[in-house]
């Protein structure tokens, strides 16, 4: 049975403070990692995945985004929404 990892925050080399309106950029958006997590797993539910299935996905795309391969993160949702189509 597949276990699911406590996911890591990592703290990011600037301080949050420093990201004014005038100063952010997409590049520079921190989102927590249970929030996107929480997100993540809405979104896969609403395309009709179970709770579980959800869960392991939203998971699974957040620990890639932690671990640098943002390729293979979050970022893959609208590919997959296209998929549903």
């Amino acid at each position: 049975m597949l276990t699911a990892a406590p996911l890591r925050y990592i703290r990011p080399p600037f301080p949050l403070h420093s990201l004014t309106p005038t100063a952010m950029s997409a590049s520079r958006i921190i989102i927590h990692p249970e929030a996107l997590t929480a997100f993540v797993k809405a979104i896969v539910s609403a395309g009709g995945s179970s709770a579980r299935e959800a869960e392991l996905i939203a998971r699974n795309l957040v620990l890639a985004n932690l671990s640098g391969h943002d390729s293979h993160g979050a970022g893959m949702i609208p590919q997959y929404i296209g998929f549903l189509k």
